[in-house]
């Protein structure tokens, strides 16, 4: 792979990496027991309202109200109020209410596995990702459902800006691409049209010219069947493959 210097497992499931060192502990399910059906509805219904919609004064007099929706599952699908306000990307509302949590709370996944970072990349939501990374870094690495790390979900969701950012973000803290997974992840860009990053990549490690993906296709093979490559946007990308092979 020449000198690049890019290892993370998107795909491995047993893969060590920095999530290994952390306890996922699961948000608190209390509020969703029978028996609590109406601390449900009179707290975590407008909770998770208040979520969606950005509404913090709201939120704020419901978490003074009961502190323990602060990690609690507030929905059947176990998502906690940062998964549900990152997910709608409310800025202001997650940077409030991560004030109030410990950095080892924005770990906690949801039904899927997913912890709110993942929530966050999906959406394409960087400003957030931006803001959580600075009360917990390790959210980079660690994995959501199907044992994905959020860079290879933001590729597979077509979200630019944060792709591009994760990999950033990766490559300046000297994570390292294994070479099966850097494979995976630039056919994605390829795929959904990230072509931006692509290139970099490509910059990044000349041999991926030649890689093949699962079909046993290289990139041009890919990109042969997408005109829109040949625009004189992408025509670097284009240029960079033929002088690489």
């Amino acid at each position: 792979m020449g000198d690049h210097q890019i290892v993370i497992d998107l795909l491995t499931p047993n893969a060590t990496s920095t999530e290994s060192t952390h306890e996922r502990r699961k948000p608190s399910r209390h509020l969703l027991s029978r028996e609590n059906s109406n601390l449900y509805l009179n707290n975590c219904v407008p909770l998770y309202k208040a979520a969606l919609k950005g509404d913090w004064t709201s939120a704020k007099k419901l978490l003074e109200k009961d502190p323990t929706m602060l990690c609690a599952s507030i929905t059947k699908g176990h998502e906690t109020v940062l998964h549900i306000a990152a997910g709608a990307k409310q800025t202001g509302f997650v940077e409030e209410l991560i004030k109030l949590m410990q950095p080892k709370d924005l770990t906690l996944p949801d039904q899927k596995g997913n912890t709110a970072f993942c929530c966050a990349a999906a959406a394409g939501a960087a400003g957030i990702a931006r803001i959580m990374l600075k009360k917990n870094p390790d959210l980079l690495t660690i994995r959501g459902g199907e044992k994905m790390m959020p860079v290879f979900l933001a590729a597979l969701l077509a979200q630019a800006e944060m792709t591009y950012f994760l990999y950033d973000e990766l490559s300046q803290a000297n994570h390292v691409f294994k070479w099966n997974n850097e494979v995976a992840l630039f056919f994605t860009c390829l795929s959904n049209g990230l072509y931006d990053l692509a290139l970099k990549m490509l910059k990044d490690d000349p041999e991926l010219a030649v890689a093949r993906d699962i079909n046993c296709e290289t990139a041009l093979h890919v990109l042969a069947r997408k005109p829109s490559i040949f625009s004189n946007k992408n025509q670097g990308l284009f240029r960079r493959l033929i002088n690489s092979c």
